[in-house]
């Protein structure tokens, strides 16, 4: 009998790998306007500049510049992509945070603020003395900055409007829907967002003079954000790792003033096996139509990616050239600057241009794996005579070595895999080579894996199985 094998599908990898194995690793389902569903790989990148300093730990776009923080330096980058040192500040490690009014851009790195003349292009400790100190988060909002501070309900608010340097100790309030600290904090549809340990509440813009923000009354939401710098704005929603007086480590989304759940048992589980989840960061870009929300876990060495156009999940990861292990996708922040995408390196100060046209991360090779569920028909052994991979062939580097793609099975349900077996997809230009695989034994709850790792374009449409079932 002839089958077809069902691999256009998310994150499965849960707490029974006899439950669901599936997995897709550095790649994600797209669908095609009649309605048919593909797999193709992620986006590599490129080398665009290096900053003098490592690591990259946060960045700002206003247009064609872009502003980034790399150790302790401060660089602002032309259009042309030529770097210019602003200055430093005073720490070299975690995240920091930027707001702009268009006339100051404010720095935050959670012991000092620091502010950027857009006009002059000079960098200044904020030094007045009714300046919060250990400040973690920053947004711009109808002419002012808010600022947050680590461990504090309250939130704290500048005193001349655009200006990053002026303020007043006494222009604060505090986010008092429930006694729980200020984690991050977020605008959304023209409302500041405090997200707190266990709760969020909203405050509105009044412009009033005594103090210019009111307390959205009606509204507390009782989902919190568990790690303060896994807030991300996508389709005018915010995504975010959250926490309550219950639990923790869902994802969630802010659906007007209701949370909604995004993420599955599956992803769920995985998070609860990390070791640490607060310290988790989100990246957050679009490009070709999907928005991608990206939880990156350093403690846990795992990166976790939601497609918020489709609704599914998948996993990200970097492999060593050197060492062939893998890490988290290294990839501290993102912004959209001119026409590209520019990520900054987490373990260095590079700074990449993400092309889904290019099929390496800045030469190291990108493992694009699929793992599908268990074969199954009616519990009986099948003995397999071939596995075709329908995908598009004929795009190799050159005539003379076509790349190959890879094929791994379990007779286990997932648990353990044979060695892999490779064919070709055809060199360049012989666009009407198959995939295809023969012999490939017998078994019961097969679990099948592609893999392709040559730098390739990767275009995945589905598989075919012909098997006959035994007795029993």
């Amino acid at each position: 009998m002839r089958q077809e094998y069902n691999v256009n599908i998310t994150q499965g990898k849960g707490r029974s790998l006899n439950a669901n194995a599936a997995e897709n690793l550095n790649c994600y389902v797209e669908q095609t306007s009649d309605g048919r569903q593909t797999i193709v790989g992620r986006p590599g990148h490129s080398l665009k500049f290096v900053l003098p300093n490592a690591p990259v730990r946060g960045c700002y776009s206003d247009t064609g510049t872009s502003y980034w923080v790399a150790g302790n330096g401060v660089y602002k980058v032309l259009p042309d992509f030529t770097v210019q040192h602003l200055g430093n500040i005073g720490t070299y490690n975690g995240k920091v945070k930027f707001a702009s009014s268009g006339i100051d851009l404010m720095i935050v790195d959670g012991v000092s603020g620091w502010s950027i003349s857009i006009s002059s292009s000079v960098l200044t400790q904020i030094t007045d003395p009714d300046f919060p100190n250990n400040p973690v988060s920053v947004v711009f909002i109808n002419n002012y900055f808010v600022v947050t501070v680590k461990g504090l309900q309250q939130f704290f608010v500048s005193q001349e409007l655009n200006i990053a340097t002026a303020w007043n100790g006494l222009d604060f309030a505090t986010a008092e829907g429930n006694p729980d600290a200020i984690m991050a904090a977020e605008i959304l549809s023209g409302e500041l967002v405090l997200m707190g340990y266990k709760t969020t509440e909203l405050w509105s813009f009044t412009g009033n003079s005594d103090f210019p923000f009111q307390r959205n009354s009606n509204v507390v939401i009782d989902q919190g954000c568990i790690a303060a710098n896994s807030p991300g704005k996508a389709l005018d929603s915010i995504y975010w790792l959250g926490g309550d007086d219950i639990g923790q480590g869902i994802v969630w989304r802010l659906n007007g003033y209701q949370p909604e759940r995004v993420s599955t048992h599956e992803i769920e589980q995985k998070i609860a096996s990390m070791p640490y989840i607060e310290d988790a960061f989100s990246v957050v870009y679009q490009i070709e139509g999907h928005v991608f929300y990206i939880l990156q876990f350093p403690s846990g060495n795992t990166t976790l990616a939601y497609d918020t156009v489709t609704g599914l999940w998948h996993t990200l990861s970097y492999r060593d050239p050197i060492t062939g292990e893998s890490d988290i996708w290294r990839v501290s922040c993102h912004c959209f600057s001119g026409s590209r995408h520019l990520v900054g390196d987490t373990q260095n100060g590079n700074v990449y241009d993400i092309r889904t046209d290019v099929y390496t991360d800045n030469g190291a090779p990108i493992i694009m794996q699929v793992t599908g569920t268990a074969n199954k028909f009616e519990q009986k052994e099948l003995f397999y005579t071939e596995f075709i991979i329908d995908m598009e062939t004929g795009v190799g580097i050159n005539a003379n070595e076509p790349p190959l793609i890879g094929l791994q099975w379990s007779n286990d349900g997932g648990h353990t895999y044979g060695n892999w077996r490779y064919t070709s997809i055809g060199s360049i230009g012989q666009y009407g080579a198959r995939a295809y695989f023969s012999m490939l034994g017998k078994g019961r709850n097969r679990v099948w894996r592609i893999r392709i790792t040559e730098p390739v374009k990767r275009v995945l449409l589905g598989t075919v199985i012909n098997a006959q079932a035994g007795i029993s």
